[in-house]
């Protein structure tokens, strides 16, 4: 009996081995920052930026 296969392993999923969908999960990073972490962070950032920028604008348009 093949004890590599029990009745609890996954099975392969679309001919690719059963660990390739684990292993292609992201990893965060040493800091414990993941890529959906990182993209947060940069979007508020970016949303941070605009926001100055808006309140320069209407700030000297006020003037």
């Amino acid at each position: 009996m093949d004890r590599s296969r029990t009745p609890f392993s996954h099975e392969p999923h679309e001919g690719r081995p059963a660990d390739a969908d684990r292993d292609a999960a992201p990893r965060p990073d040493m800091s414990g920052a993941t890529p959906r972490t990182l993209a947060i962070d940069e979007a508020r950032a970016m949303a941070r930026r605009i926001f100055e920028a808006r309140r320069t604008v209407f700030s000297e348009l006020a003037k």
